[in-house]
């Protein structure tokens, strides 16, 4: 046993507890034959560390120092020295020492069943303290260490103290870990206390120092070699390069960690052979409790130093598995995927465009082909593979064959949908005896689906889709019974919308007048000023079938000009919907009339001063039973109409003449009031042409041949009276 004369009565009296608590805790393994426990330095290991060192791998270090004195008497000093001269008398410090001991357990903190007043923050402290003063670190981390049990000033207990240690630490990880493992060892009959202290702080410092306290598990390195195996698989290449890079800087982590563990292991060894030598030399006999548990403990210390080692050495096999997978040049797999990928992309885009050609199967299964022996090329056939192959460069095309058979399946649709709507077509042809539209279009269907046929796939190949009931309706298609009479039914057509009244008309008469159409109708407001005049629906709608002299009601769109201008460009050709005309002086405004034209003939006109309108739609009876139509001009002045001239159809008047009257109108304004000048063409026999004044006194009469050869021109006075022309 150590000499404990030399130690201070007043230390003695602190170390009686503290070596009765400590003796219980090394209690004998067995009982065995007095022995000097032998060590020698591995130097086949010291070799391999030191080829590890010259490949960047630091894994162990410099041998520590020999610490000869016990470590009882060291922490007994301690205690003295810190606590009970600042802090507390002898007899509290003999207690919280017991205490301390005793709660540093991790099953103790939660069992020792004492108050906060047993145990005070400042008493604690001190002890604390003494822990860290007996340990292996230097003088710099034990100041870093006690500063760290100093900030504890919200902490009353020892239980606190454990629960928030992991959240005061200010030191490095990694000077940190170096020192909690010195610690650790140094006081390896002390081992709970020290580890249960240390393992807080090194879990904030982020060290693995203690998992090699007791024994090796599952490391991040391995989880790290595991990761970059997977990537590979997952054609993650860029993530395998990284998980290979953290395999290594972890791995060199843990042999760092684990050679601190074996040099601090080391150095407890020999300092406890040298300081029990003596003592195991007195005992002859060898069957002293002292000296059996003096030999066990060494013998133990041997033990662990031996794994330590054996632990150490493998890590040779670990670096020469890092470097077998992190000398793998990924750049080829890159290549390889990126290759792949790209001819992928490439097949999948002619397929795509090919969808609605005949052959669109062909290049899907040719697609699918391709697909099965990209894997195979690339030897990886895994989801994420699968994933990383259909998403393209970018990765957002998602190109996958699913993606490329839902649009195969709805092109398919979309292709009987457009025949179906084209059997209808033949139909209608069809049933309106139109037999020739109706085999025109039965030949351009059959043509189609002849050449073009639907597919599907199935099992990798494919199958015609026939179409029974499509191929019945056009091998049915032939004139019905109705039709070897004359056509008594057709289909208003659809282009009459958007038509001039005439242009409607024509369309719907046809060669035989076939309908009915009266005049037209006003409909709703016109979107466009070009749209006004314009058929804008019929009743009956287009499209219906209707018999053979049924009225066709027809609807233009109204509305004003506009604001910009409020007719077209001046043209006076009479068979255009319509033209403007006349002009005032410069203080009576601008009157202009825009005229609707139906059959050449003025059907609707409406006035204007300054683009603004002024009276009512002037409307004209076209109707063929009329010699004359009715006309209303309005006069102006100073933009107020002044007076109104009109005159209703009639058959009975004979004048100018009979039958269907032509018309057209020019104004002339004289002091802002106008003057109407009108030309009929009775059965185009001969010409006529009227000029009356505002109250519809007539002053001016002319008449021509058809070949323009004036025949007769009469002027006459305010009073009525005649005279012939002077020009």
């Amino acid at each position: 046993m150590a000499n404990f004369d030399r130690i201070p009565p007043k230390i003695s009296s602190i170390l009686g507890p503290l070596v009765l608590l400590l003796a219980m805790a090394a209690a004998p393994l067995a009982m065995a034959e007095p022995r000097h426990v032998r060590w020698a330095p591995d130097f086949g290991l010291e070799d391999q560390m030191e080829a590890l060192k010259q490949k960047g791998h630091y894994c162990l270090p410099p041998p520590y120092a020999l610490n000869f004195d016990p470590y009882v008497v060291k922490l007994a000093e301690s205690l003295y020295d810190n606590c009970v001269v600042g802090n507390a008398n002898e007899e509290q410090v003999k207690k919280y020492a017991v205490l301390a001991a005793v709660s540093m357990s991790p099953a103790a903190v939660y069992s020792v069943p004492y108050t906060v007043s047993e145990l005070k923050t400042d008493a604690l402290k001190c002890v604390l303290k003494s822990f860290v003063g007996v340990s292996a670190m230097n003088s710099t981390q034990q100041a870093a260490y006690k500063s760290d049990i100093d900030d504890m000033s919200t902490l009353n207990d020892w239980r606190k103290f454990y629960n928030g240690a992991a959240g005061i630490s200010k030191t490095s990880g990694q000077a940190l870990e170096a020192a909690l493992t010195q610690t650790t060892l140094a006081a390896n009959d002390r081992f709970q206390d020290t580890d249960m202290f240390s393992r807080a702080y090194a879990t904030v410092a982020g060290g693995r120092t203690l998992r090699f306290l007791k024994e090796l598990w599952w490391e991040e390195w391995v989880v790290a070699l595991d990761e970059y195996d997977f990537n590979i698989d997952q054609c993650r290449f860029e993530d395998a390069r990284l998980a290979v890079q953290r395999a290594e800087d972890t791995a060199d982590a843990d042999c760092q960690a684990l050679g601190h563990t074996y040099r601090a292991l080391e150095a407890k060894l020999v300092s406890d052979i040298v300081r029990t030598y003596n003592t195991l030399d007195r005992d002859l006999i060898g069957d002293s409790p002292n000296t059996i548990t003096i030999v066990n403990d060494l013998s133990r210390q041997k033990r662990a130093l031996e794994q330590a080692g054996e632990a150490l050495r493998s890590y040779v096999q670990v670096f020469a598995e890092i470097k077998k997978k992190r000398d793998v040049d990924l750049t080829d797999h890159i290549k390889a995927f990126e290759k792949a990928r790209l001819a992928y992309e490439a097949m999948y885009r002619d397929a795509l465009d090919g969808l609605d050609t005949p052959q669109a199967c062909r290049s899907f299964t040719d697609l699918e082909t391709g697909i099965k022996q990209t894997l195979a090329d690339l030897n990886k056939d895994s989801h994420s593979c699968r994933e990383a192959l259909f998403g393209g460069y970018d990765g957002s095309l998602r190109l996958s064959s699913n993606t490329l058979r839902n649009a195969l399946l709805q092109v398919a649709r979309l292709r009987s949908s457009d025949w179906w709507v084209k059997m209808d077509q033949i139909w209608n042809a069809q049933h309106t005896c139109d037999m020739e539209t109706a085999l025109d279009l039965r030949g351009q269907l059959l043509a189609e689906v002849t050449s073009n046929p639907i597919y599907r796939v199935a099992d990798g190949a494919c199958i015609k889709q026939d179409q029974p009931a499509l191929m019945a309706k056009l091998n049915a298609v032939a004139a019905p019974d109705h039709c070897d009479e004359a056509p008594y039914v057709k289909v208003i057509p659809h282009e009459i919308i958007g038509q001039s009244v005439e242009g409607a008309r024509k369309l719907l008469k046809g060669n035989d007048d076939f309908f009915v159409v009266p005049n037209a109708q006003d409909g709703e407001a016109a979107q466009d000023r070009q749209d006004i005049g314009k058929v804008q629906s019929s009743r009956p709608a287009p499209g219906v079938a209707a018999e053979r002299g049924s009225t066709v009601q027809l609807f233009v769109a109204t509305g004003s000009a506009g604001s910009d201008t409020v007719c077209p460009d001046k043209n006076p050709d009479p068979s255009d919907d319509f033209h403007k005309f006349g002009q005032s002086g410069p203080d009576d405004g601008t009157y202009v009339f825009c005229d609707y034209f139906e059959d050449g003939r003025l059907s609707r006109q409406t006035p204007f001063v300054d683009n603004l309108r002024h009276g009512p739609f002037l409307n004209y009876d076209i109707q063929p039973a009329c010699d004359r139509f009715l006309y209303l001009q309005i006069a102006y002045e100073k933009s107020e109409p002044q007076t109104a001239l009109s005159h209703k159809c009639s058959s009975t008047t004979g004048e100018p003449g009979s039958g269907t009257v032509h018309r057209s109108v020019a104004n002339t304004y004289v002091n802002g009031r106008v003057t109407l000048h009108t030309e009929f063409y009775p059965n185009d026999k001969k010409r006529y042409r009227r000029t009356t004044d505002l109250d519809g006194n007539l002053i001016r009469s002319e008449s021509w041949n058809p070949d323009g050869k004036p025949t007769d021109c009469t002027q006459y006075d305010k009073d009525g009276n005649k005279t012939p022309c002077s020009q």
